[in-house]
């Protein structure tokens, strides 16, 4: 077989590095995207970026999920960007609109609004191995479809933006009103209203103390069990404390954070007139939310310290009712499904309103429900609180080189680092399967995630790289590592939750492998070596260019300072553009 004949090479006519405009498309304008859009502006040049949004507002699960008690279940200070502190928080808890706010604050501060484009839902996508881009399909309100391009696709959809309805049939024969937890209708009310509630789950358990008062009745059918938590990043006791500093001003909004509080105006202006304050109170919530990873290793003495602390806690709220003890305290280690806070839940499960019902739902009827034991149970209003189809696969049809995501990963995603997919070159996902979801507050993850994508832009840029691809060996020795040391977390053990896709009990969770600064460590020490590169000249060192450096285009002085940076009075970082 005849060698491939391979053309004279040639000099590039450029200077050494210079960069190649890039063109990134990202799907989803909430916590991500925005942050995208903030970090590719602040370190980046040569670049077009648009933000295709499908809502007609941006803030992704902040703007969908409006329910009767939502909120952030991390302390609202520890939601925000790293950066970017908010001395106004009004409570401990942040309610979704009030982080809504927030984010639109910092979308309208820093001038981000002019990458998005709203009511603008990304279909599908396909990649171009000749070309190294990607074909982006759009679909605009009016139905039609737009075609867009890009060199690198970054999908920020998340994985909980899909509204999962009960697989209950009928539901359109209802005569009364139905409503999803995450598609709430504003012009809802319930009192004096009999209100069926499905689930207990996280958003369920936020909305029963809201619809408990008023309701004239509120039937809640119970599927799962589920471990109720006091609110997590506060202080049941001083003692409690990991960094064991007694009583200090920040340890006593800890303590008022292990119940619900409002934050006084007086707070607020310590917090804004002391900054430090606040960043040391910042501080300590982030370790209390990830403080040590035993807490979710089987066998270890703080997992089962933390297990009978919850199962305790739950017998004195629920005590005299025996079988809500039963249907609600779970048979599966604490932690295998996430925890969630509870305050005021278990309360309202047992007011003179408020009944419970665990028989199976069969089907939907005109009056309301009917369970298997052949009950009708008559409402005005049914509430699914039933939660999300999971998107560790992403909903985007994404088709890289020659199969679909969908396809690949049929059985089970296989992400690398939960960021990168092999098969799927210039393609990234921030924060995607086993990634620190249940591990630890999960923005400093994006933003750690999203400027490890920066870096690699900016590679791609400087060494004229067509296509930067994860190796299939880096993605499946990853795999292996977190599924092998999952056998020993509480979240492989046997439970049913969203980490595993809400599959079998038995199915792998989609989560990193250690609590969440391990995985900061891991990503801020990118592994260049786990990616094959596909440069746009047949020579890998064509950017060297032509022996000049950008410096060389400068003036006079400026040349003489941007050239000698090496050249110092002490030990100093240096950089040569």
């Amino acid at each position: 077989m005849p060698a491939t004949i391979r053309e004279q090479y040639k000099v590039l006519d450029q200077y050494h590095s210079q960069r190649s405009k890039i063109k990134v498309i990202c799907a989803g304008a909430g916590v991500t995207g925005l942050y995208l859009a903030y970090s590719m502006e602040k370190r980046m040049t040569d670049y077009e970026l648009t933000i295709y949004e499908k809502n007609p507002e941006i803030g992704g699960t902040w703007y969908e999920n409006s329910y009767p008690g939502c909120a952030c279940d991390v302390p609202s200070h520890n939601y925000t960007y790293t950066f970017r502190p908010n001395p106004r928080f009004s409570t401990y808890y942040a309610s979704s609109a009030e982080l809504l706010q927030y984010f639109k604050d910092f979308r309208d501060e820093f001038g981000l609004g002019r990458y998005i484009q709203c009511n603008s839902k990304i279909v599908r996508a396909e990649y171009n191995e000749d070309e190294g881009t990607w074909k982006i399909d759009v679909a605009k309100p009016d139905g039609s479809i737009v075609s867009d391009w890009c060199h690198v696709f970054v999908n920020n959809a998340g994985i909980l933006n899909n509204l999962k309805w009960p697989d209950i049939p009928g539901r359109e024969n209802f005569k009364g009103k139905v409503v999803h937890s995450a598609a709430w209708d504003e012009s809802i009310t319930w009192d004096k209203k009999r209100v069926g509630l499905i689930g207990t789950g996280s958003s369920a358990i936020q909305i029963t103390p809201k619809v408990q008062q008023g309701a004239d009745q509120l039937t809640i059918f119970i599927r799962s069990a589920t471990w109720l938590a006091p609110q997590l990043g506060g202080l049941v006791s001083l003692d409690a404390d990991p960094a064991q500093e007694g009583d200090t001003e920040v340890n006593r909004f800890l303590l008022r954070g292990a119940h619900p509080y409002t934050f006084t105006e007086e707070d607020k202006k310590l917090f804004e007139e002391r900054p430090e304050i606040l960043l040391q109170l910042r501080k300590k919530m982030e370790l209390l939310l990830c403080n040590h990873v035993d807490t979710f290793r089987m066998g270890t003495d703080m997992h089962d310290q933390v297990e009978t602390f919850l199962r305790r806690g739950m017998l004195a709220k629920l005590e005299g009712q025996e079988e809500l003890q039963k249907k609600l305290i779970p048979n599966f280690p604490s932690g295998c499904r996430r925890l969630t806070p509870g305050e005021g839940y278990l309360e309202s499960l047992g007011k003179g309103n408020v009944s419970h019902v665990y028989e199976t739902i069969q089907e939907f009827t005109p009056k309301g429900m009917i369970t298997a034991d052949g009950k009708e149970h008559e409402f005005d209003l049914i509430i699914c609180a039933t939660g999300f189809d999971v998107a560790f696969t992403p909903f985007v049809e994404t088709i890289g080189r020659g199969v679909s995501i969908q396809e690949a990963w049929a059985t089970e995603p296989r992400a690398y680092l939960g960021i990168a997919a092999h098969g799927f070159p210039n393609y990234f996902i921030t924060v995607g399967p086993r990634s620190p979801w249940g591990n630890g507050s999960i923005i400093p993850a994006i933003e750690i995630n999203t400027d490890y994508i920066i870096t690699l832009l900016d590679k791609m840029q400087r060494q004229n790289i067509k296509s930067i691809e994860v190796k299939k060996q880096a993605a499946d020795d990853f795999c292996e590592h977190v599924d092998e040391w999952h056998k020993g977390s509480v979240w492989g053990q046997s439970c049913r939750s969203w980490y595993k896709q809400n599959r079998d009990a038995q199915s792998k969770p989609l989560l990193w492998c250690g609590m969440s600064p391990s995985y900061y460590k891991t990503m801020c020490d990118i592994r260049f070596e786990d990616y094959d590169y596909e440069y746009k000249n047949p020579n890998r060192f064509a950017y060297f260019g032509n022996g000049k450096i950008k410096a060389d285009l400068l003036p006079g002085k400026e040349r003489l300072e941007a050239i000698t940076t090496y050249i110092r009075s002490e030990e100093s970082p240096w950089k040569i553009e």
